[in-house]
């Protein structure tokens, strides 16, 4: 789990609860920038996804069983990996659809794909998923996760769960680019806004951040990766002490709306 130093980022040990939710992704059908080879998601085999990176060590549940997962290994439908403690997976589904760093102590469904919709779902964890557009192609990704509902036109999001100043369960999604619709599922919070803006769930109520709201986060507000190299983006950077303060004052001010 995330503390509050580290909205950014997650540290070694991500505790998260599980809250029933979906984030349906409205997206252009996808081209991955440095994408795995083609051939090693062959349709034909039943494979539409691959692991491109591992560190440290995760899991992989089939229907034949659950055993180490391997740098290489070819994803079906009805896969289910787990990260450990200190783990971090990369994937990449069907040629470059989409994209996804799967970080520590997280689980991450591969429901279904298809030419229409993508659907994955992810139970416990942190995730920053990208896609991109091919030949002006519309297509839908659905993404199952905690407390919320994301109908998102464009290219990255990143779902998180930490703990604020109060020490309260804060699940929420940072829409990195494109346009988003988002809905809630305890909540009555339903809304359209563009990319830049931050959306977070606190002891029942919702509320929307604004890019103009968290402009003190400067360069670390879409800094989301646990990589030095992730093909999504940039390494996480902690806060500074400043901006923890205005983030805790600005989560105040929110809740007291």
């Amino acid at each position: 789990m995330q503390n509050f130093t580290q909205i950014n980022s997650v540290p070694a040990r991500a505790r998260t609860g599980l809250r029933s939710a979906t984030v349906a992704l409205l997206l252009p059908i996808l081209l991955l920038i440095g994408g795995c080879d083609p051939s090693d998601s062959d349709e034909s085999s039943g494979n539409i996804g691959i692991v491109t990176r591992i560190i440290g060590t995760a899991e992989i549940a089939t229907a034949d069983g659950r055993e180490a997962l391997a740098e290489g290994r070819g994803l079906m439908e009805g896969d289910v990996i787990y990260t450990g403690a200190d783990s971090i997976v990369l994937l990449d589904f069907k040629a470059g659809r989409v994209e996804a760093e799967l970080q520590p102590e997280s689980e991450f469904q591969v429901k279904s794909i298809a030419a229409d919709e993508d659907r994955f779902a992810l139970p416990t964890g942190q995730l920053w998923m990208r896609v991109n557009s091919r030949d002006n192609a519309t297509g839908q990704v659905v993404l199952e996760s905690p407390t919320a509902v994301a109908a998102v036109r464009g290219t990255k999001f990143y779902t998180f769960h930490m703990r604020d100043h109060h020490g309260r369960d804060v699940y929420g999604t940072c829409h990195c680019e494109g346009d988003v619709h988002y809905s809630t599922v305890e909540t009555d919070y339903e809304s359209h806004h563009e990319q830049d803006h931050m959306v977070m769930t606190i002891d029942g109520k919702t509320f929307l951040m604004t890019p103009e709201e968290l402009s003190f986060l400067g360069d670390t507000a879409h800094a989301h990766s646990m990589l030095e190299n992730s093909p999504l983006g940039p390494n996480t950077i902690a806060l500074e002490e400043e901006q923890m303060q205005a983030l805790a004052d600005l989560i105040d001010r929110k809740m007291a709306e």
